[in-house]
């Protein structure tokens, strides 16, 4: 690469907020209201987005389940490198725990990337996207940014500005995360198609051979299953879509998923309702205490919650989504709530949720679009970067971990 194709990078060495960067979030929000404006505009624009959101492909899926053959790909970026500027900031101290995690905020027009263990911050700058639906797919080495209507893929190393990436990642509809780093699935056809699949392809590009046919009459694109594989809405409820088949998870509606498996809401021919967990081999158990009225379920403007790497807990969003949604976290043995102190005004950009691999932290987006992190013990809310990181963050609409 020549010296006019580097990107520019600017270390803006350490920032002094002022207050403490892990503590409380500053009673001083500067960035709120002009924040805030785009976000009453953009609100009910991202209607089932929150459905599409990111979970962790940190860790391998179960070996009865991982498609075989799996390999490590080496990540080869195209020849052109796009114009983008990647902009680094390094924190006081690193972030919470000081743990080797990887969390991304992704919006239109940048990446960010705050590494855990050192307080390192990067924002790296997209290509202009002229109102195209997008999906992101943490990778080994980078992340993966994909047009869904057809237009490409880009390729974003760690640390380096976007490339174009191999043409066989490009497709019209989403790209997915795979069952590890190094693969992704990406549509072989429109859902409005008969008989689509989606195809398990490297992140190099190269086909490894495997296909799953989706579901006919779906009535949204088929979403990550939180595990490396999709879901499908569809005519008759909601379908797992795997290599091995595919098996209908419920009739009703999902409330959160996870690595385990899938808290759903069910209702029978009488419209008697009731929360249960559907772990991955098809056990079924009754939940109590979820169901009560706050807990919206089955509407696109509100996204899935999600559930814990073990099963026990799960985050949801509960209120009025036209007025204000608050997050709790529920213990699926007792049934009893925890509140927290994320908050989203109605029709906030992002409901964007996801747990780390060990269950330790919540991440999400709050109403002014800033990452944070949400302690599971207590409830208690962390900004992950202070309001007075230079330059500003994006407005972040999807948020994803990597371990």
């Amino acid at each position: 690469m020549s010296q006019d194709d580097r990107p520019e990078v600017l270390d803006l060495g350490m920032v002094d907020d002022g207050d403490d960067p892990l503590g409380e979030p500053s009673r001083r929000r500067r960035r709120d209201l002009p924040r805030r404006g785009v976000l009453a505009v953009a609100g009910l624009a991202v209607l089932g987005g929150g459905a599409a959101l990111l979970r962790s492909q940190g860790s391998a899926p179960s070996p009865e389940a991982k498609p075989s053959p799996t390999r490590t790909a080496t990540l080869r970026p195209g020849p052109t490198p796009l114009p983008a500027q990647v902009v680094v900031t390094r924190l006081p101290k690193p972030a919470l725990d000081g743990r080797r995690l990887d969390v991304f905020g992704f919006s239109d027009s940048a990446i960010v990337r705050v590494e855990l263990a050192t307080g390192r911050v990067t924002r790296t700058s997209l290509p202009p996207q002229a109102d195209v639906g997008l999906s992101y797919a943490p990778v080994r080495g980078g992340v993966l940014v994909h047009r869904d209507d057809g237009g490409g893929a880009y390729l974003v190393r760690d640390g380096h500005g976007p490339h174009e990436a191999p043409a066989e990642l490009a497709s019209v509809g989403p790209l997915l995360p795979g069952p590890d780093l190094d693969h992704v699935w990406v549509a072989s056809d429109s859902v409005t198609t008969p008989a689509p699949t989606m195809r398990l392809v490297g992140i190099d590009g190269r086909p490894t051979g495997i296909n799953v046919r989706l579901p006919l009459y779906a009535s949204y694109q088929p979403i990550p299953d939180g595990s490396g594989y999709a879901l499908v809405y569809g005519v008759g409820g909601t379908y797992w879509v795997r290599p091995q088949g595919v098996t209908r998870v419920t009739t009703g509606a999902v409330l959160a998923g996870g690595p385990t498996g899938w808290l759903v809401l069910d209702c029978d021919e009488r419209a008697a309702c009731s929360a249960v967990l559907v772990d991955r081999s098809g056990r079924r158990r009754t939940v109590p205490g979820v169901v009560p009225p706050d807990v919206a379920a089955g509407i696109p403007a509100v996204g899935d919650g999600a559930l814990a790497p073990d099963g026990g807990t799960a985050a949801l969003y509960v209120g009025d989504p036209t007025r204000a949604l608050r997050l709790v976290l529920v213990d699926l043995a007792s049934g009893e709530r925890m509140r927290t102190d994320l908050t989203l005004v109605g029709g906030a950009v992002s409901q964007s949720l996801v747990w780390s691999p060990d269950g330790r932290w919540l991440f999400g987006v709050d109403s002014s679009a800033r990452m944070v992190a949400v302690d599971p013990r207590t409830g208690r809310l962390q900004l992950l970067v202070p309001d007075t990181i230079v330059p500003a963050l994006p407005v972040v609409g999807q948020i994803a971990v990597r371990s």
